[in-house]
C-alpha cells in the first residue's frame, strides 16, 4: 500500500495507509482471504520445528561492537541543522548462542552480499540453518550482520547529505552530492538467480541472457541448472539438478519453498511464476553499508581497500570481526572466522587487522566458502600469516574454481612442504573427490556432492541425501580434524551468578 499525508493534526501532519495498492492484482491474494486458512508449513508449530533435535543453552543473546561517532550537520533531515550533532556509524550487530559444554572455538559467521545472519540462522523453507546446527553440535556461536547492512544500520546522514548538495543552488555541489548517495546493491530474483541456480534464457534464440541486469525479465525466462537443454554452463556434469528447493513440481517443497499468500507477479513473465515467489527471495536486503566512507590500505595492493563497491564494507566489518575475534580469544583462547561469498574478503582483511593489532594468535581457522575472489596481496597478507592457522575454502558445483582461492592454496601447500608453517590447508571441491594436490597434510575424506549451489546454506537434499547441514558436517568434520581444540573444555556454571552480572559459564 501507499501512504498518504492527511491533514495538519500533530507534529507536522499526520501519515496514514491510504487506499491506493501498489497494483491491483495485490488485492486478489489477500492474506485474510477466508479461503485460504491452512498456516503454511514453514512456521513453526508445536509440532514441526526447525531444529532437527531440542538444544540445551547455556547463554544467548545480543550485542554489538565496534563503530564511531560521526559529527553531521544532516542527522535527520536533507535540511542543515543550526547547530552540528554526532551519530554512530560502521557498528557490527552480533547474535551469539553458547552451549552447555564444549571445547570448541567459537565460530564467527559473516554471511555474504545482499544477505544478513539470517541466511545462516534458518533456511527459507523452515529448516535448521547452519549456525543452529553448529551449536548442536556443541560449539559457540557468533552471527553477525555486517557493518551497515541489515540490524547493524547504515549512515543515513550521508544520504540527507547528498541530498542537500544535489538541491543547494551550487552546481559545483553536485558531484560531491552523488559521491555521497552510492549506488547501493541490491540483488532481485533475476539478478541472483544467474550463477546461483540457473540462468535467464531468451525463449525464441534459446540463448542465454549475458549478465546481471541486461535481462528482460518479461520476456526472458529462470532456467534452474540441468532442468533444460538450453543450460549453457559448463561447469558441472550435464543434467545436474540444483539441490535447492526452488522446484515447483516438487510437492514435497510447496508451500515451504514458496510466499504462500498476499503476493503476485507483477506483468506477465516468462517462465514459471513460481520461481518468482520463492520465499528465498525475502532474506534479500540492499548492501546499505556503501553509504559507509571507504578506507585505505598502505600494505595493500591496490591501496584502496576493494575499490569497485565493496570498498565500505571491506573497510568497516573486518574491523569490528577482528576486534571480536581478539576479545573471544580473551574469554575462550580464540575464535574461528566462517565467512561465504562478498565476505570472503572480509575475513582476510580481519586476520590483517589481527596481525596489526598483535591478536594473530587468537584466529584458530579461517574458513572461506565460495568467496568474492581476493589474493593475499589484496588483503595486505603474506602466506607466512597462516603458518599457524588453518585455512580451507569450500566450492559447491556451479561455481568455477576460484584462480585467486587455488593460488592462495597452492601457495601454503608448498609452504607447508618446504617445512615452513604447519597448520592444515585444503580446497574442498564439493564435485570432484578429494585431492592430494588440494591438501595438506592430506585431504578429508568425504563423499562427492553434486548440485551444491551457492548458497549452500539453504539447499535441500532432493532426494540425493545432501541436504544443507550435510555440507555443514563436511565444514565441521574439516575443522574437528584440523583445528586444535581448547586447552580446556567450558561447561556452564549452574549457580545463581547471572543474577550478579556473571556470564554463567566456566572452566573445567
Amino acid at each position: 500500500m501507499l501512504l498518504s499525508k492527511t491533514g495538519s493534526s500533530g507534529r507536522g501532519g499526520g501519515l496514514t495507509l491510504g487506499a491506493t495498492l501498489i497494483c491491483a492484482t495485490a488485492a486478489t491474494g489477500a492474506w485474510a482471504a477466508s479461503n485460504q486458512s491452512t498456516i503454511p508449513s514453514f512456521y513453526p508449530t508445536p509440532t514441526r520445528h526447525y531444529l532437527k533435535h531440542s538444544v540445551n543453552v547455556c547463554d544467548q543473546g545480543s550485542f554489538f561492537v565496534g563503530g564511531m561517532l560521526k559529527r553531521t550537520y544532516y542527522e535527520r533531515s536533507s535540511v542543515r541543522s543550526a547547530n552540528p550533532q554526532v551519530v554512530m556509524i560502521g557498528q557490527m550487530y552480533v547474535q551469539f548462542q553458547i552451549p552447555m559444554k564444549f571445547n570448541d572455538y567459537p565460530v564467527i559467521f559473516v554471511s555474504g552480499g545482499a544477505h544478513t545472519g539470517a541466511s545462516l540462522e534458518s533456511t527459507p523453507d523452515g529448516r535448521e540453518g547452519w549456525a543452529p546446527y553448529a551449536f548442536r553440535k556443541g560449539i559457540p556461536t557468533f552471527v553477525v550482520d555486517q557493518s551497515g547492512r541489515g540490524r547493524s544500520g547504515f549512515d543515513v546522514s550521508a544520504i540527507h547529505e547528498g541530498v542537500a548538495k544535489l538541491t543547494d543552488s551550487d552546481p559545483s555541489n553536485d558531484a560531491e552530492g552523488r559521491a555521497l548517495i552510492p549506488n547501493t546493491l541490491v540483488l532481485g530474483p533475476s539478478d541472483w538467480w544467474q550463477g546461483t541456480f540457473g540462468h535467464l534464457v531468451n525463449p525464441q534464440t534459446g540463448q542465454p541472457t549475458n549478465g546481471p541486469g541486461t535481462a528482460n525479465i518479461f520476456v526472458d525466462q529462470l532456467v534452474p541448472h540441468g532442468w533444460s537443454p538450453l543450460d549453457p554452463d559448463t561447469t558441472h556434469r550435464p543434467g545436474v539438478k540444483p539441490q535447492f528447493p526452488i522446484h515447483t513440481t516438487s510437492a514435497e517443497l510447496i508451500p515451504p519453498n514458496l510466499i504462500p499468500k498476499g503476493e503476485q507477479v507483477p506483468g506477465t513473465l516468462a517462465g514459471p511464476k513460481d520461481y518468482y515467489l520463492l520465499h528465498y527471495w525475502r532474506q534479500l536486503v540492499p548492501n546499505a553499508e556503501q553509504t559507509l566512507p571507504g578506507g585505505q590500505c598502505p600494505t595493500c595492493t591496490p591501496t584502496t581497500i576493494s575499490a569497485g563497491g565493496f570498498a565500505s564494507g571491506h573497510t568497516w566489518t573486518p574491523v569490528n570481526v577482528a576486534e571480536l575475534v581478539e576479545q573471544l580469544g580473551k574469554i575462550y583462547g580464540g575464535a574461528v572466522i566462517a565467512t561465504h561469498s562478498q565476505s570472503g574478503p572480509i575475513g582476510h582483511h580481519a586476520v590483517r587487522y589481527l596481525k596489526q593489532n598483535g591478536a594473530l594468535k587468537y584466529l584458530k581457522g579461517l574458513i572461506t566458502v565460495e568467496g568474492t575472489p581476493v589474493t593475499l596481496a589484496n588483503a595486505g597478507l603474506t602466506e607466512a600469516d597462516f603458518d599457524d592457522i588453518p585455512y580451507v575454502v569450500v566450492k559447491g558445483d556451479y561455481s568455477a574454481t576460484s584462480a585467486q582461492s587455488q593460488d592462495i592454496v597452492n601457495a601454503l601447500i608448498a609452504r607447508r612442504k618446504a617445512r615452513n608453517g604447519s597448520a592444515a590447508v585444503e580446497y574442498i571441491k564439493l564435485d570432484e573427490a578429494p585431492s592430494n594436490a588440494n591438501a595438506w597434510p592430506s585431504p578429508l575424506k568425504r563423499p562427492v556432492m553434486e548440485g551444491i549451489t551457492h548458497m549452500m546454506m539453504d539447499g535441500t537434499d532432493e532426494g540425493l541425501g545432501n541436504d544443507s547441514n550435510d555440507i555443514m558436517q563436511v565444514i565441521l568434520n574439516w575443522s574437528n580434524s584440523r583445528i586444535p581444540k581448547m586447552k580446556k573444555a567450558i561447561s556452564c556454571n549452574k549457580g545463581d551468578d547471572r543474577d550478579r552480572g556473571g556470564h554463567g559459564a566456566k572452566r573445567r
